[in-house]
């Protein structure tokens, strides 16, 4: 199994009701075996969550697709370890990181 493609929506929870006011991202990784998984961009308030779903979006192309989502650890240690803004992660690196690894191990609980 290999990942083919990532994807990244933006959910205005505003129409939801009162306490809803913010927007949330989605980051949604596909497999050429027709398994997918999303996970969360985890900043629901401020101005970084467009940015961090541009981050998650090139972080992908570098360093997911076309790689095995079994291999989760391996593939977030390169976006971590082996990326000059990984070493040093902040709220918006560490959370468009998150959402790819969430999504990682949401396929892998589908395809088991």
């Amino acid at each position: 199994m290999k990942v083919t493609k990532v994807e990244v929506f933006r959910a205005d929870l505003a129409s939801m009701g009162e306490g809803a006011k913010h927007a949330v991202l989605i980051v949604r990784l596909h497999t050429d075996e027709g398994i997918s998984g999303a996970g969360e961009i985890g900043l629901a308030y401020g101005t970084g969550g467009r940015a961090a779903g541009h981050l998650a979006l090139e972080l992908a192309a570098a360093h997911v697709v076309g790689r095995d989502p079994f291999r989760s650890e391996a593939l977030f240690d390169a976006m971590t370890r082996k990326t000059f803004w990984g070493q040093n992660r902040g709220a918006i690196f560490g959370a468009a990181v998150s959402a790819l690894d969430i999504a990682l191990w949401d396929i892998k609980g589908r395809a088991l």
